[in-house]
């Protein structure tokens, strides 16, 4: 009864604690926060890139790493940091409980290891740990003045720019400085080895931290999506690619003895959902280039499908109809859309004197700058997405009703009467 009890206060205050928090944390903190993840997380940070080289700036990016972040993240810096946003008398010490003698211990198979206490750890895998982790790491997501952090729990990336190489060199030492500071403060061990520096424009000086020195790469992996040099998402959709083709593989040989149903539902699990995971982050700047490889990977999985062969003619449009699947540019053109609505307050604008034009009458907004990397912007191609938008779902409020209209406008919704 009593276990069952502080199960309920946890899942209760948990609540109270994640609402409070949202009016709390900062923008650029985006891990275990509702309506936020890691999709946001990668268009805020290339988005920031991209502006910054549309006004001429050298940029990197600083991606250090911290090893075993919510194991060792220490409980006074937990307590210190909820005392610091105003946190009550009975709240702290609820919290000081709740991390007090907890015990841990080492499990492998049916072997395990004594247990121990610690004054460390935010509880990971307890329901309170990311609101706890959260606060502990907020001071970090604004801690150096001359970067622009994006923050995922306990993985980061400083953008650091100049507008010239010796001046961004300057600060990316002055960044690596001051997080270093932070590191130390926290109690938390910085992993150089995992570090990675990556430069937009110009090649950055290595740089050494503790011994370890970080030579700058032409391309880091960021919270599953492969960032190069030039801001291009050559590399990212050829890995998509190669996973959609292990995909279908996996619907052919798995899914031989199913029916066509049954396949269809692991094409949208395995392959829609390979090719939707951070979509919002690199469909946007995919070219027709890009589109026709996802295409042609995606046709992989709509044979497997289908039970046809690997190779040949077939009527892949006629089947993809019959079966409802989308197409790349399908999926592309119903994310940006989504953004839009889901942005529709940043395009309201106050009533224009003048004519009523047929833009007007759209709610259309004027068209962004497209050139240089400003043109690879999510909120530009957001921006040319509100004005392809129906007007009925532009006007229309609830999100539920909303999301159904964009699927009828952006994929196919009657089945083709061909064979397959």
């Amino acid at each position: 009864m009593s276990s069952n009890l502080g199960k309920l206060l946890e899942l209760i205050i948990g609540k109270q604690i994640n609402s409070a928090l949202e009016n709390i944390l900062p923008e650029n903190s985006f891990g275990f926060r509702r309506g936020k993840g890691t999709e946001q997380a990668l268009v805020h940070l290339l988005d920031n890139a991209r502006k910054l080289r549309a006004q001429g700036k050298k940029v990197a990016m600083l991606a250090l790493d911290v090893s075993s972040a919510f194991d060792l993240l220490s409980h006074s810096i937990i307590l210190q940091s909820f005392e610091a946003i105003g946190g009550g008398q009975r709240l702290m010490a609820w919290i000081s409980s709740y991390l007090s003698g907890c015990s841990q211990y080492v499990e492998v198979g049916s072997a395990h290891s004594d247990a121990w206490t610690s004054k460390r750890g935010s509880g990971q895998g307890k329901r309170l740990s990311p609101p706890l982790f959260n606060v502990s790491f907020m001071t970090q997501c604004f801690w150096s003045a001359i970067s622009i952090v994006t923050n995922f729990a306990d993985d980061s990336t400083d953008l650091v720019w100049g507008d010239t190489d010796s001046e961004c060199n300057e600060k990316i030492k002055l960044v690596v400085s001051d997080k270093l500071k932070w590191y130390s403060d926290v109690g938390l061990p910085l992993n150089a080895k995992k570090s990675e520096l990556l430069g937009v424009g110009f090649t950055p000086d290595p740089i050494s931290i503790e011994g370890n020195v970080i030579e700058p790469k032409q391309a880091i992996k960021f919270l599953g999506v492969t960032i190069t040099s030039d801001l291009k998402m050559d590399t990212h959709v050829n890995n998509i690619c190669n996973k959609l083709r292990f995909s279908a593989g996996r619907i052919r040989s798995e899914g031989m003895l199913f029916s066509i149903g049954d396949r269809r539902l692991l094409f949208n699990a395995w392959c829609r959902g390979t090719m939707t995971s951070n979509a919002l982050a690199y469909l946007p700047s995919c070219n027709a280039s890009h589109l026709q490889q996802l295409n042609t990977a995606l046709n992989c999985g709509l044979r497997s499908v289908a039970g046809l062969p690997r190779y040949g003619k077939a009527p892949l449009t006629a089947i993809r109809e019959n079966l409802k699947l989308p197409t790349a540019d399908n999926i592309k053109e119903y994310v940006l859309l989504k953004n839009a609505w889901k942005h529709r307050s940043s395009f309201s604008s106050p009533v224009q004197q003048g004519p009523v034009t047929r833009g007007r009458s759209n709610l259309n907004v004027p068209h962004p700058v497209q050139k240089g990397p400003a043109k690879d912007m999510v909120m530009t191609h957001t921006t040319l997405a509100w004005n392809r938008l129906p007007l009925h779902i532009k006007i229309e409020s609830k999100e539920k009703k909303a999301l159904e209209e964009l699927k009828k406008f952006c994929f196919p919704n009657k089945a083709s009467n061909k064979p397959l």
